[in-house]
């Protein structure tokens, strides 16, 4: 990665001008100097540091280069210190951190004699626990809800377990894979690359944290409590291969991939002026008495005093699920286990971190205590450098006897470009940008071969920021450099820097810094800074800074390079010629500075929306005197005066829905509008184009777009085309882009398609002056993931598609495709009951949903979780990181009634729009009892879907066959439809003991399935009519088991 700063240029011409005027006998201008300022720890043999300290006891330099101090400002009139405890419980355990947060409350009254305390929980964003405070009391509370809590994600340590279940596997199978070693190798460089990533991450995350705080002018400390990481990322995963094939594998994966970022975080954090302090306290021995225990119980007993004791041991599975797993593998009862510890080195970084900010790594309680003393002796020193914003190398000796130093190896003017890069590098991992600075930009091409990056920003909110930067920090006990505290008016200039970094979502390929005089801030400023195009790179991040730190902003720049790649061969395709500039100007003029919009639609509170709805809107503009809300583009109802509210009919079903509002002024104009989808829970992926409408227009027509992701995954990009002429390449929000229509051949069709980080796409389609849309041939793909099994029940797989035939409505299909589906990726839903009925059976239904969980190894399956009693919640979203889910299910608690329909509804439209194999599995004690949602509207909903539910239904009466009530009969004949009509099954259990085989039972259904595709035409009688489907297959003994039928529109 190459980093460019400009301002050495300009030191470098006011330096040469100097010595131009000096040889012409007129006065030097004087070399530009900032004031800066250190914390230093002193420490001497008899433990009283001397008062009468002056800069002649200390020899300074600057890169490597003597330079003089100013002043030394004693401990007793340093001021009070800013401390941070920041738990990092992505790169922690909960153990490491009950060790450190119980230490660290037994020692509250020190840290509070220290000045102020701010306790931080990352996990992985930042998040204030207990805002700065000198209140020992409170710091007590708060350090010790953290250690009884021991709420932590283990992030790294957790995808090393991961990824060594995955390499146990392919080590397995290196003697029947020729390219088992090449299998492996790729594996690992898959694994380093998550690891850096990760852990760069919550470097980035913890240094904008700070950055967020300004630059410091007094004494600061961080006390970071870390599990620590790796720099040779790769070794452990080699350490578990036979020696003669890791030179092999090492090859696949970059050597020591963290040392630099690592440098450049501990260089950041110096120049911001934190002192770091890691602390990784090691469990106690075991012939010691355990001092951190004996805290914690004090905590635990408080708890438990006041009822509200929270302590959690660790959930079943984190000790028991690799040795199942491994088993599973391996065929056999041997119990692999990782050579060596999950984390080989952890300390080194951190104390690599803490020697360039001035501070060190404790390990003992001991020393914890001699560091929180030693803080109250530290000094300040005062000097002068010249301006520029890198960090600079510095070092602080003793020259008096006895008198030890210890103080940061780096210093640096403002915000360091460390922290521009790591937003940047946010930016670029599809991170929203969070700063307050407005801006955008766009990516142009430009003569020679060569590109544009056009920058405009709105700097006028500095006013504002500076104000209440000075408030924050002076409640802090912070200050704002001079600059910063001067009052911003027309004429007063205004210093930024720019950052522009070229990347990907794996990170930034090149940086560039610029600095900029900004003469006029009130007005729109512009800046366009040309960039040399990078081979295989094709995002932009854009950051713009107040070099004294008060605010920022960052952006991905819109890509607009192909609207003008046209040549004269594509005249004659019917394609549309390359935008002239006049037009490109137009279209890149709507990427800038995006209105507020004014008016909103608020979402319902519920998320399963039917029957009569009231919607409600925001409306920010005045003008506004009539709005209109459309239903699925339908004009359904009129308000025309505020609140602007109208009620929707939704009809029975929870279908998905979209809801338009577009509001007019009293002249008719429309002054805005908006749209809202309901009842999409599971939309998972999508991108729809909200404007344009269909219809005609012309000129300038600005497309807006809304996009849904997945919870566990990125967007990668979004092309915007105008007749598969490329406009703009999107890299995040807002969503907007200007295209510009020609008059004179104004057909065609605007596309949107968004490309996501796993190479799924989603695309959206509008047509624009279009003659007749009227006659369109409407035909459907149809699915059928079908189980096929012998007279015993047992899944049967080898079958080829000449031993199937598909009937609809009684005609005989064509079969399109055929496939062996049992190997495709595959979307889970699980759906548990967890009411007052489940409390004695629901810790072996968490056990067996749990091993069904677990079992799914391809890195490629995905599942959600959903508990219901009264009513239904999404205990863990949609996410490939099924340990996630297996957490999910431990943590459940029994209580409340059961509302089985509209539980599998809500889990339903979970998966309505996960495209590919996919299959609900619901538990229940087979309790029915009233509820708002009917069974019909169920059944109805699950025809419409076509996903195969499974029910298993604890219920000792059905499953003996006793002589059962009217009503519990009828509830079995409503399970049984259930699960027939969409090609799942319904199992009745008397007990627990059957969980496991009936869930391996399904699992092995699911990875025996075939899917036979044909396609259906439109019917004239109507499209929205049930259409029944049936799927036999030749053999004695077999039977096909798929969808009962589907309807055609939803």
């Amino acid at each position: 990665m190459t980093e460019l700063h400009l301002p050495r240029l300009v030191f470098a011409l006011v330096l040469l001008l100097a010595s131009g005027l000096a040889a012409h006998g007129q006065e030097p201008v004087p070399e530009p100097r900032t004031e800066h300022r250190l914390t230093v720890a002193l420490a001497t043999t008899g433990g009283e540091v001397p008062d009468d300290l002056g800069p002649k006891d200390f020899a300074f330099e600057v890169g490597g280069e003597p330079e003089s101090l100013d002043a030394v400002i004693s401990a007793a009139d340093a001021g009070p210190w800013q401390v941070v405890v920041y738990l990092d419980a992505a790169l922690a355990n909960a153990d490491e951190v009950r060790r450190a947060a119980t230490a660290l409350a037994d020692s509250a009254a020190r840290l509070a004699a220290l000045g102020s305390v701010t306790i931080v929980r990352a996990a992985p964003e930042p998040q204030v626990v207990l805002p700065a405070t000198d209140d020992p009391a409170a710091i007590d509370a708060s350090l010790g809800q953290a250690a009884l809590l021991g709420d932590t994600v283990d992030s790294l340590r957790e995808l090393r377990r991961r990824y060594f279940q995955r390499l146990l596997y392919l080590r397995q199978r290196r003697d029947v894979d020729p390219n088992g070693d090449e299998a492996l190798g790729q594996l690992v460089a898959e694994a380093v690359h998550d690891e850096v990533t990760l852990v760069t991450r919550q470097q980035d995350h913890l240094l904008t944290f700070l950055a967020g705080r300004g630059p410091g002018e007094g004494r600061r400390a961080l006390i970071l409590v870390t599990g620590g990481f790796d720099l040779e990322a790769r070794q452990f995963y080699l350490d578990q291969l036979p020696e003669e094939i890791r030179t092999t594998v090492a090859a696949a994966a970059p050597r020591r991939p963290l040392d630099g970022i690592t440098d450049a975080w501990g260089q950041g954090l110096a120049v911001l002026g934190w002192q770091v302090y890691p602390l990784q306290l090691p469990p106690a021995k075991a012939t010691e008495p355990d001092t951190e225990d004996l805290a914690y119980d004090r905590y635990r007993e408080a708890s438990a005093d006041s009822g509200t004791d929270r302590s959690v041991a660790p959930p079943a599975w984190q000790t028991i699920s690799l040795q199942k797993i491994r088993r599973q593998l391996l065929g056999s009862e041997e119990q692999p286990e990782p050579r060596g510890p999950l984390l080989l080195d952890p300390k080194t970084p951190l104390d690599l971190v803490a020697g360039a900010t001035g501070g060190r790594t404790i390990t003992e309680r001991q020393e914890l205590l001699g560091t929180l003393e030693g803080l109250g002796k530290s000094a300040l020193v005062d000097f002068q450098l010249s301006a520029g914003d890198d960090a600079r190398p510095i070092s602080l000796t003793s020259r008096r006897p006895g008198l030890e130093v210890r103080t940061a190896q780096w210093t640096g003017e403002g915000v360091p470009t460390a922290v521009a890069a790591a937003r940047a590098r946010r930016l670029l991992a599809g991170e929203p940008a969070d700063g307050a600075l407005r801006l955008a930009a766009t990516l142009r091409k430009a003569p020679g071969g060569r590109s544009v990056v056009e920058t405009r920003a709105d700097l006028s909110s500095l006013v504002d920021l500076r104000t209440e930067a000075a408030e924050d920090r002076g409640n802090a006990g912070g200050t704002l450099p001079e600059a910063a505290d001067a009052t911003l008016d027309e004429e007063t200039p205004v210093e930024v820097r720019l950052t522009i970094a070229q990347g990907s979502l794996g990170g930034p390929v090149s940086v560039v810094h610029e600095r900029r005089w900004v003469d006029r801030p009130f007005e729109p400023w512009q800046l366009s800074v040309p960039v040399e195009p990078i081979p295989g790179v094709d995002r932009v991040a854009v950051v713009l800074e107040d070099v004294d730190g008060v605010a920022w902003g960052g952006v991905l720049a819109a890509d607009l390079r192909e609207a003008g790649a046209a040549t004269d061969d594509d005249q004659g395709d019917g394609v549309a010629p390359a935008l002239d500039e006049d037009e490109l100007g137009a279209l890149a003029e709507a990427a800038y500075l995006p209105r507020d919009q004014p008016i909103r639609l608020l979402p319902p509170s519920s998320e399963v929306l039917r029957g009569k709805v009231r919607f409600q809107t925001l409306v920010s503009d005045d003008s506004i005197s009539r709005v209109e809300f459309y239903l699925d583009g339908e004009r359904a109802e009129v308000a025309r005066r505020p609140p602007f509210e109208a009620n929707l009919k939704l009809g029975k079903l929870p279908r998905p829905h979209t809801v338009r509002v577009v509001a007019y002024d009293v002249t008719g104009r429309e002054v805005g509008n908006d749209t809202l989808s309901i009842n999409d829970l599971g939309r998972g992926f999508r991108v729809h184009i909200v404007d344009p409408q269909p219809g005609r227009a012309t000129g300038a027509v600005d497309v807006r777009m809304d996009l849904d992701l997945p919870a566990d995954r990125r967007l990668d990009r979004l092309e915007v085309s105008w007749n598969d002429r490329r406009i703009a390449t999107l890299y995040g929000p807002p969503f907007r882009q200007r295209l510009v229509i020609p008059a004179d051949h104004p057909e065609g069709f605007v596309r949107a398609v968004a490309y996501l980080d796993d190479g799924r796409t989603s695309e959206d389609v509008v047509f624009l002056n279009q003659r007749d849309f009227a006659e369109r041939v409407q035909i459907r793909l149809v699915e059928l993931y079908t189980v096929v099994t012998d007279a015993n029940g047992r899944p049967v797989k080898g079958l080829t598609a000449d031993k199937f035939t598909v009937r609809e409505a009684g005609e005989v299909q064509e079969i399109a495709d055929f496939d062996d589906a049992g190997d495709l990726p595959l979307t889970l839903g699980l759906t548990i009951d967890s009411s007052a009925s489940m409390f004695v059976k629901l810790p072996a239904v968490k056990q067996a949903a749990g091993d069904f969980v677990r079992g799914f190894l391809s890195g490629r399956d995905r599942a959600f979780l959903v508990d219901f009693d009264t009513e239904p919640r999404m205990v863990r979203p949609m996410t490939s990181d099924l340990y996630r889910v297996v957490d999910g299910i431990e943590g459940l608690e029994a209580d409340g009634d059961t509302h089985l329909w509209e539980s599998i509804v809500y889990s339903l439209m979970e998966l309505q729009s996960s495209a590919g194999k996919k299959a609900l599995v619901v538990f229940s004690d087979g309790a029915e009892e009233e509820e708002a949602l009917s069974f019909r509207t169920c059944q109805r909903f699950a025809q419409r879907l076509g996903v195969p539910i499974y029910l298993i239904v604890l219920h000792p009466g059905i499953a003996r066959g006793d002589d059962l009530t009217a009503s519990v009969k009828a509830f079995t004949r409503k399970l049984e439809r259930l699960a027939g009509d969409t090609g799942g099954r319904a199992y009745f259990i008397p007990n627990t003991d059957h969980l496991d085989a009936i869930y391996r039972e399904i699992d092995t259904e699911l990875r025996s399935q075939y899917l036979l595709t044909y396609y259906a035409k439109a019917r004239t009688d109507g499209d929205d009519e049930w259409r029944e489907v049936t799927v036999d297959v030749e053999g004695k003994g077999l039977e096909a088991r798929t969808i009962s039928g589907y309807f055609p529109s939803f």
